[in-house]
């Protein structure tokens, strides 16, 4: 992405006039609180909140990194440019690495460029140092900007302190978390309204003029402390207006707009018609005041506005550029629509279009909507949209699509196409589905296919990621029957979304037939970029098809490719598809430390997808060797990564191979488990590959558990599914499975023919690395068929590997862990934290400290390994290592002394707790219980029963007396989960005629979440089944006050419109 110039007035400090009136209050309160993660200054504009954080960015002595924002900020990529800027005018060196990697990539991965600067930050910056973000309000409805803020102030160190200014609440912010630790602070309107004191100060000070305090008391009374950004600097021309202020009555309007026109109307001709004619450009330089007016005055009339302090503000930076204050520009531009209606147009199309010849898309775009040109706005979005979407300016490219009247947007149906590809990239494929369809409608008169073939293709694209592989496949064959009308490009890509698709299927020959069409297509059109894709995707293919030399190759293309182009993601991929093949050919030295190089590559970036992929990849790996405890420990780690990114098919792979490790060690009803979960996922999504190693893993639990005739269902549906795919590698692990089944069967003969047919795919592709999988199991049947002189070649080498390995685990064997005997344990977190031991509560007094049963519930929580480094910085970060070190160690002491030696596991440098203990805990009954009532078989009566049992277990919020920054997340995940469940019971409650329990429920949801309007919704439904209209209007206006008090907005208008459709209809 090429980086965009940045304003460096933006991130510097505004300078400190001495006519900025100083509020030592405010001030005060930032230097008290400044210990806080984060203060919130939010008031509506003219309270004073830019002034105040000048004057406190002045005043302290701690580094200041300041950033102004404004609309072309909802970029994300731009606004951690400036971000980074800021940073910059105090930490020089920060932000290289995230920098590099936003400008990287066509498409740049916002999330692990903030984890690299959230590392950079803790390795760089070792001091307190204050953020300031003001004017947050312009992305604070941003979803992309507020998870990174989010993350920043969640992450970086506790001695990096953000103040935030904003004309609203900021909605998106997470403050949940950081109030429950304390960690916030904020001023409102209350603090920020002027007080009579400062009142006089003001004016005793910028106008040398004494005001009584009866006086002042009538002005902060009537303007209600509003004095706004006029009245914070000094304008000689006020002299005698600010007094007769104070004594002037019936204003009509607001204080500013009694001044401004008292401003105005003083100024002399020329100055009021160039403040009117100017007042359409939001920021201004001569040459550009010049053009818009068709004069070469410009210049000297800004100096003159400057002297005259008419509101007019310098930028700092290269070249002279002004802007007037907000309010007062608002004021001139009101003044100019209503007296200049059609001037007002001229003006702001003529703008446009300069800033059209000046590339600067943004301002163009807006002055052609105020122009009430919107077609012109629409055509310019239209021209550079590709070029904003291919730079990841996704947020921009909608905000500008947003801007458009309904009917233009119609008229322009491509819009429709990019806007649907930014809310694929965002993950909400109903929004992006559903404008592909109405941006196909739109076309359907057009004579032409091709832009029809390209919405058909993304709409493709869309349903597979859906899911919905049907769907996408027919759209794309669509596009092919007709491609003599479509440009290449656009084939080329529904041939690569047809190759995803059967890849998807498990139909593994068609999809690298799709991409070899792709590929050639691509290679016509000069599309480097996108050729190099379909190399990677050829290499995953061939790769699952057993053809590991062909995959190979086309994988080092992409590496090439990815290299000279300097693609760290596409790189990383690469090399775990390179570290797959190594493994697949027995090579598992080289697959071992390119899988760790890896996992430290993707971990340092934050690429989880690829980290999911990795884990899963060196799971097999220890699985193969033997290593099943820490195969055990990666599939779990691949699993987690997969579902925190809803990655279905690695978390369906991880959960499968689990299940086959959990096998090997003999657990059967939890292998059984996982591995049922995993295929009803797989068949959920079409997942035929999935559903295929479900169905051979089952079937090796079936032969293992004496079961042969499920064994044989299970096995031959395997075959089945990997033969029609070309899954070749799988084909001839299910045919070796089959003749393992025969063989303990005693059908001797079918057990070698199956056998055989698996050392002929041995021969085909070059591996015999899956023969060592289960290779212990399997060593009997290899033996008998050495003795049959059968696939000698092969197997006299395995089973001498095999007896090898064998012998050396015999000599390695650890000492086994046995858990106290007869022990049991209850652990309840939902509400007052306890545990329960063979029926006796454990005291206070046993813990020996309150942080020694958070770590006990912490540990209950991360059923994984863990660093002792990541135990410490949970616990106790900011402490010295020696005392950190020491305080572990003695809490692990009391934690063992207080439920059993062998409670915690310290294996190869990792901490968990015992997998052998039994321990109820009830987070985890009370999340079965939800997700058992979320199952669509169930009856009215079974939901019902199931959900009033879990909401018996919730007896209050996650480990409430715990403030650790680790319960934050689950505490509000579990919040929102017993919400769930109340909302769902009352349902069934009111359908059921029990209108006073679901009432009662109802009531009970709002103690959980004040402003949410369906509640209120249900509440005002159940009083007019009751015909109790009184009470409909009650339950509106308590969610109208809640929402207007805290929140500052009006009920949606689906809220109002069933509130009237209820009351007129009692």
């Amino acid at each position: 992405m090429a980086s965009t110039p940045l304003i460096i007035a933006k991130v510097l400090v505004p300078r400190l006039s001495p006519d900025l009136l100083y509020r030592p209050r405010l001030v005060d309160f930032l230097h008290e609180h400044i210990d806080r993660k984060l203060i919130l200054i939010s008031a509506a504009a003219g309270y004073g909140k830019t002034s105040l954080l000048i004057h406190y960015a002045h005043a302290t002595d701690l580094p200041v990194c300041w950033y102004s924002l404004e609309p072309s900020d909802n970029a994300p990529c731009l606004f951690m440019e400036y971000f980074i800027a800021s940073l910059r005018q105090h930490f020089p060196n920060i932000g290289q690495r995230a920098l590099a990697l936003l400008r990287e990539s066509s498409e740049p991965a916002l999330e692990p460029a903030v984890n690299l600067l959230i590392n950079e930050m803790r390795d760089q910056v070792h001091q307190d140092v204050v953020i300031i973000l003001d004017d947050y309000q312009e992305v604070g409805e941003n979803p992309l900007v507020n998870t990174i803020v989010n993350r920043l102030i969640r992450y970086l160190p506790d001695h990096c302190h953000f103040i935030l200014a904003s004309r609203t609440l900021p909605p998106l912010l997470s403050l949940t978390a950081l109030s429950a630790q304390r960690q916030v602070a904020g001023l409102g309107v209350r603090e920020l309204r002027f007080t009579p004191a400062e009142i006089q100060a003001l004016a005793q000070r910028n106008y040398h003029l004494n005001l009584s305090d009866e006086e002042a008391r009538a002005l902060a009374d009537r303007s209600e402390g509003w004095i706004t950004g006029i009245l914070l600097t000094t304008h000689t021309l006020w002299q005698g207006l600010f007094q007769s202020l104070a004594r002037v009555q019936g204003v009509g309007g607001q204080l500013f707009e009694y001044l401004a026109n008292e401003v105005f109307r003083g100024q002399p001709e020329d100055i009021q018609h160039f403040l009117l004619f100017t007042s359409v450009l939001r920021e201004m330089s001569p040459t550009l005041c010049d053009a818009l007016l068709g004069i070469d005055t410009s210049a000297a009339m800004l100096h003159r506005l400057e002297a005259r302090n008419l509101f007019i503000s310098r930028l700092e930076g290269p070249g002279e550029w002004f802007r007037y204050h907000p309010l007062f520009r608002e004021f001139l531009e009101q003044k100019l629509r209503t007296e200049f209606p059609i001037r007002y147009r001229q003006l702001h199309r003529l703008a446009g279009q300069l800033h059209q010849c000046e590339r600067r898309w943004d301002a163009a775009i807006y002055h052609y909507i105020e122009a009430e040109c919107p077609n012109l706005a629409a055509q310019l979005v239209e021209q550079i949209a590709a070029r904003m979407y291919e730079r990841g300016q996704w947020c921009t490219l909608t905000r500008w699509i947003d801007m458009l009247p309904q009917q233009t947007y119609d008229q322009h149906p491509m819009l429709k196409l990019w806007r649907a590809k930014v809310y694929t990239e965002l993950g909400d494929l109903d929004e992006a589905l559903k404008l592909l369809n109405e941006a196909y409608q739109g076309l359907q008169e057009e004579r032409t296919f091709d832009r029809r073939a390209r919405i058909l293709v993304e709409r493709g694209n869309v349903l597979r990621l859906m899911g919905d592989l049907t769907g996408a496949i027919a759209d794309c064959q669509a596009v092919l029957q007709t491609s003599d009308h479509v440009g290449i490009s656009t084939i080329a890509s529904a041939h690569h979304v047809l190759g995803a698709c059967y890849g998807l299927r498990g139909e593994f020959t068609e999809s690298a037939r799709e991409f070899e069409n792709a590929l050639y297509l691509y290679r016509q059109a000069r599309d480097r970029e996108n050729e190099a894709y379909v190399y990677y995707d050829l290499g995953v293919i061939y790769q699952m098809m057993g053809d590991v030399s062909r995959s190979l190759g086309y994988l080092q293309r992409a590496l090439r490719y990815w290299e000279m182009a300097d693609r760290p993601w596409a790189l990383v991929s690469a090399l775990n598809s390179l570290a797959r093949n190594y493994y697949y050919s027995g090579r598992y030295a080289e697959a071992e430390r390119i899988f760790e190089e890896v996992l430290y590559k993707a971990r340092e970036a934050g690429y989880i997808r690829v980290e999911a992929h990795a884990l899963a990849g060196r799971g097999d790996l220890h699985r193969d060797i033997g290593r099943l405890d820490k195969a055990i420990r990666d599939y779990e780690a691949s699993l987690r990564a997969a579902q925190q990114i809803h990655e279905t098919r690695v978390a369906v792979y991880a959960m499968a191979a689990l299940g086959d490790a959990y096998r090997m060690q003999g657990q059967w009803s939890m292998a059984w488990e996982l591995l049922q979960q995993a295929l009803l996922l797989a068949e959920q999504h079409g997942f035929r590959y999935e559903v295929g190693l479900c169905e051979l893993n089952l079937g090796a639990l079936s032969c293992d558990t004496g079961k042969l005739s499920a064994a044989r269902r299970h096995l031959e549906q395997a075959y089945t599914l990997f033969e029609r795919g070309g899954a070749r590698r799988e084909l001839a692990r299910a045919a070796l499975q089959l003749a393992y089944l025969e063989f303990i069967s005693l059908r001797k003969q079918k057990a070698l023919r199956h056998l055989t047919l698996a050392l002929e795919i041995v021969d085909q592709t070059g591996s015999d690395q899956f023969l060592f999988i289960d290779g212990t199991r399997l060593l009997p049947l290899y033996r008998y068929a050495v003795r049959q002189k059968v696939g000698l070649s092969h197997l006299r080498k395995v089973c001498e590997r095999l007896e090898q390995v064998g012998r050396a685990k015999v000599a390695a064997l650890p000492a086994v862990r046995m858990v106290s005997q007869k022990m049991h344990l209850l652990a309840f977190a939902l509400g007052p934290s306890r545990v329960v031991k063979d029926g006796h509560l454990l005291e206070r007094s046993v813990w020996g400290s309150v942080v020694t049963r958070e770590l006990f519930f912490y540990l209950l929580e991360h059923r994984y390994p863990l660093r002792k480094e990541q135990i410490v910085d949970t616990f106790w970060v900011g402490l010295d290592e020696e005392r950190a070190n020491s305080n572990f160690h003695s809490t692990v002491y009391r934690l063992r002394r207080a439920i059993a030696q062998d409670v915690l596991l310290y294996e190869d440098g990792l901490y968990r707790l015992n997998p052998e203990l039994e321990i109820w805990y009830d987070v985890d009954m009370f999340q079965e219980l939800i997700y058992q009532a979320r199952r669509p078989d169930l009856s009215l009566r079974e939901r019902e029963r199931i959900l009033e049992e879990a909401l018996d277990l919730y007896q209050g919020d996650f480990l409430v007396e715990f403030y650790s920054d680790w319960c934050v997340p689950q505490r509000e995940a579990l919040r929102r989960l017993c919400l769930e469940a109340i909302l769902q019971l009352g349902k069934i409650k009111a359908d059921g005629d029990d209108l006073e329990e679901a009432a009662a429920l109802f009531e009970s949801a709002l103690e959980l979440d004040n402003y949410r309007e369906e509640t209120y919704m249900l509440l005002m439904q159940v009083c007019a089944l009751r015909g109790d209209r009184d009470g409909v209007s009650y339950w509106y206006r308590r969610c109208r006050d809640a929402l207007a008090e805290e929140l500052g907005v009006k009920p949606s208008n689906g809220t109002t419109q069933f509130y009237y459709e209820l009351v007129n209809g009692l």
